[in-house]
């Protein structure tokens, strides 16, 4: 006597999920890789013996970029999701960046200078920073290459 054989099914696996779970994650990666890429514009930083090789990152500093003289314009300074902004503008956006503080939190104002960028905008950010009320600014710089160390002792810093 013949005995009917029983044909289970393989299981399937559905690949749907798993494929919307990594769309979901390239995405994000996508999103905050350029969100990180912003903070930085097209503005090079000038160069200094002294720059700390990690700065260890305050909480929540306002990061202003100053343009290179060449494309500056009426409009020097620059904050990531609001664009260039003139000296008013960029007073009124740090005026409430000091307002929505935590009482007993030091607002922080991180300055970023192209080394094209001209001095006369430096000093008004700085003016501008003492204006609103902040009084801890950072000065982003990039380490001077050996070549450029060297040259700068050689030649007394001129």
């Amino acid at each position: 006597m013949r005995l009917a054989q029983i044909v289970k099914p393989l299981p399937e696996i559905n690949m749907i999920p798993m494929i919307d779970v990594i769309m979901m994650l390239l995405i994000f990666f996508l999103v905050a890789t350029q969100m990180k890429g912003s903070e930085a514009g097209s503005v090079q930083l000038a160069e200094s013996e002294r720059a700390a090789a990690s700065v260890a990152e305050e909480k929540g500093p306002m990061t202003v970029n100053i343009r290179p003289a060449s494309d500056a314009g009426d409009r020097p300074y620059e904050l990531s999701p609001a664009g260039p902004l003139t000296r008013s503008e960029l007073t009124a956006v740090m005026r409430e960046y000091v307002l929505t503080r935590r009482d007993g939190e030091t607002p922080v104002v991180r300055i970023r200078a192209d080394r094209d960028s001209e001095l006369r905008h430096l000093q008004g950010l700085l003016i501008c920073c003492r204006d609103v009320g902040v009084y801890k600014v950072l000065l982003a710089t990039v380490a001077a290459s050996p070549a450029a160390a060297h040259a700068n002792v050689t030649t007394g810093g001129n």
